[in-house]
């Protein structure tokens, strides 16, 4: 970066979605943008922030960091804003964020996607382990104050074990990998369907490959879903992959609603043949209130609001942000930095 010094870097730390400041970037991280530069805080919460504002409050600043709820620097931002050099993203995908003028500008785009990999991976996980021990089932009988006892609710109940399951990923990126590591220590058979994906890369996970939806399903005990959002991936997990799920499977989405057809899992939920973990109910959308209801009712089904990203895993995306920007200033290889062709394939 080409500043007279680190000190003289001038940083634009937005911070929205009602959360404050200390849960994306701690006291500890402030700091460290601090010695790297003027840092000014702008909080967005409540307040609508034209291009015009944008190009105000970033005029002459090298480094912005976005965060949820901040506003986006088109490319015409940009034209306005010669100076920047770094757009760091404490959040999932850039896309929509920043104008593709940035990548042509030289301006380092980074992302804490990774950093929210690892709390999504494991949510995945705990989704899993719930459904194989049906842990929907006693919920939803302990909710209305029954008294669970083994003789009354275990008996014809069929729970699972996580360990040595065959596990099917659809879409093998930023939180299928680590959750594919995370499988490993159940000694999970996994196997994945994303034909953006090298051999090299599933070998390296111990990933085998799927060659279709349908194949991956047919062989599955737990089927995640992982893939981007994005026109060649709608309804990827079709009627008639799921038809395809053995009695008894489950399904677990902490990505799109709209990658599953919906209408499809409701019947095979209603009947009791398929279990469903869903993280983030505004996923399934609004248009499908009427069957989220009728699912939520069974015992089959786990429905949370999105339980990610916690403030532990904001912590963590604001740090790697800020590491990024310490890398930047050092001239340091980026690690977290994203190619502007990588977009058509991520979320």
């Amino acid at each position: 970066m080409k500043t007279t010094s680190p000190k003289d870097l001038r940083i634009v730390l937005w911070i929205g979605a009602g959360r404050p400041r200390a849960d994306y970037v701690s006291d500890v991280d402030l700091r460290r943008l601090e010695n790297l530069g003027d840092v000014r805080i702008i909080e967005t919460r409540g307040r609508k922030f034209t291009e015009e504002d944008v190009v105000r409050e970033s005029r002459g600043v090298h480094a912005v960091i976005s965060t949820w709820g901040s506003p986006t620097y088109k490319d015409d931002v940009l034209a306005a804003c010669p100076d920047l050099r770094f757009f760091g993203r404490v959040g999932g995908s850039v896309r929509g964020y920043i104008g593709d003028s940035a990548w042509a500008r030289g301006i380092a785009v980074v992302t804490a996607v990774d950093a929210q990999a690892l709390g999504m991976a494991e949510q995945t996980l705990a989704n899993m382990l719930a459904v194989l021990h049906r842990l929907p089932h006693h919920v939803l009988r302990q909710a209305g104050n029954e008294v669970l006892t083994h003789d009354d609710h275990n008996q014809g109940l069929p729970h699972a074990m996580l360990l040595e399951r065959r596990v099917g990923l659809i879409g093998f990126g930023a939180i299928a990998r680590p959750a594919a590591r995370m499988l490993a220590v159940f000694r999970a058979r996994v196997s994945a369907y994303d034909p953006f994906v090298s051999d090299a890369v599933l070998a390296e996970y111990g990933v085998t490959r799927a060659m279709s939806v349908e194949a991956l399903c047919a062989d599955a005990d737990v089927v995640s879903v992982h893939a981007a959002r994005i026109p060649e991936t709608r309804g990827i997990l079709s009627r008639t992959a799921i038809a395809k799920l053995r009695p008894g499977a489950a399904v677990i989405n902490t990505a799109f609603g709209d990658l599953m057809d919906l209408t499809a899992i409701e019947e095979r939920v209603a009947d009791g043949s398929l279990y469903l973990a869903v993280d983030n109910l505004d996923l399934l959308g609004e248009e499908n209130r009427d069957k989220v209801a009728r699912i939520r009712r069974s015992p089959c089904c786990l429905i949370t609001p999105a339980t990610f990203p916690n403030t532990d895993g904001v912590a963590l995306m604001g740090r790697q942000v800020v590491g990024e920007l310490e890398h930047l200033v050092r001239g340091e290889p980026l690690v977290h930095a994203i190619r502007r062709e990588a977009l058509a394939t991520r979320a």
